[in-house]
Order: C-alpha cells, then structure tokens, then sequence
C-alpha cells in the first residue's frame, strides 16, 4: 500500500477549513478508514481528508486478510503568531 498526499505531508497550511487530496494504491479487496476514499476495482483510491488547527494529522487504517497497518501524515497547521 501507498498514499500521498497534496499539499505534501509536513507542509505548512494556513488555518481555515482545510481540504487535503489523498491518492494511492492498495491490493484490490482492501479495506481503507480513516478518510472518505473512493477504491477503484483495481486498488487505486482518492480522496479528502479535513484539516484544523486541532487535527494536523491523516490516519488511513489499510486492512485485508485479518491483518492492519495504519500509516500518518503529519502537516504543521500556522498559527496566528
């Protein structure tokens, strides 16, 4: 499994409703939460996660076949200083 994300993970956003693209790819049949992500039939997924100065972080939980792995992408969220 892969995902990035745009902006980049660590990226410096500014405060707001904030709106990140995720995209990747998993073995077809795998089960992804976290974020709302559409699967394709073969594995390719895209999506959006929301950020605030509270949540700078994705947490996508890949499962499949009775094992999980959770992978994080972290951003820094400026502040009003």
């Amino acid at each position: 499994m892969i995902f990035s994300t745009r902006p980049p993970a660590w990226s410096e956003l500014v405060p707001g409703p904030i709106a990140v693209e995720i995209h990747g790819a998993v073995l077809p049949g795998t089960e992804i939460t976290g974020a709302n992500v559409q699967i394709e039939p073969t594995g390719r997924f895209r999506g959006l996660a929301f950020l605030s100065g509270k949540k700078d972080r994705i947490e996508l939980t890949f499962k499949k076949g009775g094992k999980e792995k959770k992978l994080v992408r972290r951003f820094r969220i400026r502040t009003g200083e």
